[in-house]
C-alpha cells in the first residue's frame, strides 16, 4: 500500500491596516495563491456599497494601497 499525506493548505487571511485610518488611507493585504482577479467590496453602515475594487493575487499579497477620502465620508464600512 502507497503512503500518503494530506497537505493542509494555509487560509486565506485578509489584512486591513491601519485600523482605524487617520487619513483615509489603508492597505489590504490577502495571503493567496490565487493569482486570478479579486473582487473587494466596501459596504457602508446602511449595506450600501460604498466602493468596489478589482486587484490580482500579486497585488494583494504585496498589499494594495486605498485611499478612501476621494469618494467616502468619514464612518464606519465593512469589507468583503
Amino acid at each position: 500500500a502507497a503512503d500518503s499525506a494530506t497537505v493542509a493548505e494555509e487560509p486565506e487571511v485578509l489584512s486591513v491596516y491601519p485600523n482605524p485610518t487617520s487619513n483615509g488611507s489603508f492597505i489590504i493585504q490577502l495571503n493567496t495563491r490565487d493569482s486570478g482577479l479579486h473582487k473587494i467590496t466596501i459596504f457602508d453602515v446602511t449595506g450600501r456599497i460604498a466602493m468596489v475594487l478589482e486587484a490580482d493575487g500579486a497585488e494583494l499579497a504585496d498589499g494594495l494601497s486605498v485611499d478612501i477620502l476621494a469618494t467616502m465620508v468619514p464612518g464606519l464600512y465593512t469589507i468583503l
